[in-house]
């Protein structure tokens, strides 16, 4: 157990050590936040997805070797991984959508690698190539 300062634009600006703790996968620090009514910037406590998560996001896209389902078709990866993008999505994308977006941009660069492994025309183009290929 410990104590967290939550540090917040309302109060004071002094320097605590401890302003940050990780819970359910989240990690819940001062992040900026727009006022809705007055567009103006300050400081709140908000959560957003923790560097766990992310790493352990991370292994499963690694353990998933998408490079090795070359000889497969799109549908069958997309089917193969769209149960478990989906409870992330849920999950983690209800708070800090700029951390999270973060994440499935790396599962994007993932699948579009895969899709050059699979076609011959799109081996030889950059990865950017790969991405516009796959969203059309």
């Amino acid at each position: 157990m410990k104590i967290v300062f939550c540090k917040m634009s309302s109060r004071s600006s002094e320097h605590y050590y401890c302003t940050s703790f990780d819970y359910l996968g989240f990690t819940f620090r001062p992040r900026a936040a727009k006022d809705k009514c007055t567009n103006v910037l300050f400081t709140s406590y908000l959560p957003a997805i923790s560097k766990k998560s992310v790493s352990r996001i991370h292994e499963t896209i690694k353990s998933w070797n998408l490079k090795r389902l070359h000889n497969r078709s799109l549908r069958f990866v997309a089917a193969y991984i769209n149960d478990v993008v989906r409870g992330w999505i849920n999950y983690y994308g209800k708070f800090g959508k700029t951390e999270f977006w973060i994440v499935m941009c790396h599962l994007n660069r993932s699948i579009a690698y895969w899709a050059k492994t699979k076609y011959k025309r799109l081996r030889h183009r950059g990865v950017i190539f790969a991405h516009y290929w796959l969203a059309y």
